[in-house]
């Protein structure tokens, strides 16, 4: 294996490492940039491998596993298990198989009860694939969909109102038995095949095919929850309410106008039951009004309206408020 390649799988390996080594359900993967590869001396190789493993294994005194570094190929753990598109390459890969699990104590007065988690095993694979974000993430939805695999959405809120939207493009999956999830991610790249990474976990405590609790918020009323639309900054948000109104709003950047903006988040009280009773625009506002009964039967009256800010050429702001019909 030669330095570059193998200062290759190292970046992305150190970047995975903080969310997979902890088997956690929560993994990141960042690329970086081939400008940032640092200069190693030929006569480094195998310091710089010893320190690559070193760097894919756990830095904790419990905790051991066997890491297995794959240049240009796939895990012997997930050849057969997870699809590759065709004419994409495979940059390489590392998986992980823990010989013990992160302890648990539970105390009891003076008595201390110590148990340990079964390990499980998880890999992360780096593949250029010479499709589009949209087109990479559809092929991994139409191929894992047919094998049995289910995509979990991102549940929302429980509490209603605006929310930021969801960053990057990632996607996660979970076998239909419940064994294992897959998280797939795509990024662009300028002149280049777009970056995919996979991260395969066995199932764990708290992962992402588990239905996480409800959480109640701040009461909104009949508001339900209002995402921003992808590749938006939100820069601040905010809302509450009572017996007698609610209401929400935020601040966000986005190339949208606000009619466009306005047009967005109407879609999406339609698909909560909402009625639009009327709308209008006029300069750097649109608005539009509506009605909607709540679990009660009980009927409100809503006014939803967007701004643009014309010393900023992509801020705008979006307010959503209802009050109980007279």
């Amino acid at each position: 294996m030669s330095i570059r390649t193998l200062l290759l799988v190292v970046a992305f390996g150190v970047l995975a490492a903080a969310g997979a080594i902890l088997l956690g359900p929560q993994t990141s993967v960042v690329e970086t940039p081939a400008s940032k590869t640092p200069t190693v001396a030929p006569d480094a190789e195998p310091t710089f491998r010893e320190l690559a493993l070193r760097l894919l294994t756990p830095r904790y005194g419990a905790l051991s596993a066997d890491v297995d570094v794959t240049v240009g190929g796939l895990p012997a753990l997930l050849e057969g298990e997870i699809p590759i598109p065709e004419n994409a390459r495979v940059v390489g890969s590392f998986a992980r198989r823990p010989e013990s699990g992160p302890t648990e104590t539970q105390r009891d007065g003076q008595s201390a009860t110590v148990t340990i988690r079964p390990a499980l095993p998880s890999a992360d694979v780096v593949l250029d694939v010479p499709m589009s974000v949209e087109a990479a993430l559809a092929f991994y939805q139409t191929e894992l969909l047919e094998r049995g695999w289910q995509r979990r959405e991102r549940p929302r809120p429980a509490q209603g109102g605006f929310v930021a939207s969801t960053p990057g493009t990632g996607r996660t999956y979970c076998r239909d038995d419940g064994s294992a999830y897959l998280r797939v991610y795509a990024n662009e790249r300028s002149s280049a095949p777009t970056d995919v990474r996979l991260s395969w976990h066995e199932r764990q405590v708290n992962s992402p095919c588990e239905q996480p609790a409800i959480r109640r918020g701040m009461d909104r009323g009949p508001i339900p929850s209002l995402t921003a639309p992808d590749g938006s900054q939100t820069t601040g948000m905010g809302g509450g309410g009572g017996s007698d109104h609610a209401e929400t709003y935020m601040t966000l950047l986005t190339s949208l106008d606000a009619p466009a903006l306005l047009a967005h988040y109407e879609m999406q009280l339609t698909e909560a039951g909402w009625r639009k009773l009327d709308s209008g625009a006029s300069g750097p506002l649109a608005w539009s009004t509506w009605e909607v009964r709540d679990e009660d039967g009980r009927r409100w009256h809503g006014l939803m309206f967007a701004i643009d800010f014309p010393e900023q050429s992509s801020e705008r702001y979006v307010y959503l408020r209802v009050d109980p019909a007279r």
